[in-house]
């Protein structure tokens, strides 16, 4: 009898504690979906609570899930690099690079992706060295686990292409690019994701042209990209603005006040499609479109466009610092000028 009991008690724990683990599961995934939702919309304090809430679910006693707990690490670093909290998403990514080496084993794909997300928060924040060895730690990951020419091992190319590209170092950064550009371009036949990834290295590819004055190969490379970026994500991606803007500032530079003009407005005219709030990318295009019309001899245009793109900066809760310097260098060109009107 007292065997029989100790049974029947020991079947009831189960089920109790395998009941406890789906609920858990569905809380989990309840909890990381709205978190992935809320980062679309760009609301970063609710979801990092719903992260944080997914992350407690993945540790608890009855629903110990090391990849779920690796996924939600991920979620909230990547929910703090757009808040700008760099730190804490440092502190994220180590905590998510450690399970999912004790997980998978340090060759895994998904810890060369953690190697390269940590690499490119230091190259952000114009952390070189760090963001070096962590590109290099990552390819030579991928070159020990057979990814070395795969697109597992791209995007470290590609970020490596770009720490050269803050360095000045041109010719190095668009060897990494074209490597990375050609991985995707294979990829993209058998996953038509990866055309998204082709045509961002060919953004990079365009920036290394335009700044070595090649422009007609940056105009092209600009032009094929926002072909791509047209035909996958629709004319509502917010791609479409920020590659119109790039292109009127090229023939700005390339000295076709009447083009940039142009691109400016169609910019203006991609960002209205997106349905977002205008934020730095719009700055730019404004900024842009205000020294267009200096070089057109257009002064009073000009200065309350330039007037909206420094009222957009200065409200801009976490301004680009790339996007922010091209709005300050446009307006110190300038504003000597249109302040005398």
């Amino acid at each position: 009898m007292g065997n029989r009991l100790f049974l029947f008690v020991g079947v009831v724990v189960i089920l109790i504690s395998a009941n406890l683990s789906d609920a858990e599961d569905i809380c989990w995934q309840s909890c990381y979906a709205n978190a992935t939702t809320l980062c679309k919309k760009g609301e970063w304090s609710v979801a990092y609570q719903q992260a944080t809430q997914a992350l407690d679910q993945a540790g608890n006693r009855f629903a110990h899930d090391p990849l779920k707990m690796a996924k939600s690490l991920e979620k909230l670093s990547e929910i703090c690099q757009a808040w700008g909290r760099q730190q804490q998403a440092m502190l994220f990514l180590n905590r998510a690079l450690t399970i999912r080496t004790l997980l998978h084993g340090e060759h895994h794909p998904s810890v060369i992706k953690l190697l390269t997300a940590m690499a490119d928060q230091h190259r952000k924040h114009g952390q070189c060295e760090p963001a070096g060895r962590l590109y290099q730690r990552a390819l030579d990951c991928a070159e020990k686990g057979g990814w070395g020419e795969s697109s597992n091992a791209a995007p470290a190319l590609e970020g490596l292409g770009r720490l050269y590209m803050d360095q000045g170092d041109n010719t190095r950064a668009a060897e990494y690019c074209q490597r990375a550009l050609s991985i995707y371009e294979i990829g993209q036949k058998y996953r038509p994701s990866e055309k998204l990834c082709a045509a961002r290295a060919m953004m990079y590819l365009a920036e290394i042209n335009r700044v070595t004055h090649n422009f007609p190969q940056a105009a092209q490379f600009y032009n094929t990209a926002l072909e791509k970026y047209l035909v996958i994500a629709g004319p509502s991606c917010s791609m479409i603005p920020l590659i119109y803007t790039r292109l009127g500032e090229l023939h700005l530079e390339w000295k076709k006040p009447s083009l940039a003009v142009t691109y400016f407005n169609r910019a203006l005219g991609a960002h209205d499609k997106t349905g977002l709030p205008e934020f730095d990318v719009v700055a730019a295009t404004l900024a842009g479109l205000a020294t267009a019309m200096k070089y057109r001899d257009d002064a009073t245009a000009a200065k309350p466009l330039m007037d909206r793109a420094e009222a957009i900066y200065t409200r801009s809760a976490a301004p680009d610092k790339e996007l922010a310097t091209r709005v300050l260098l446009k307006k110190a060109k300038i504003w000597p000028a249109l302040s005398k009107q």
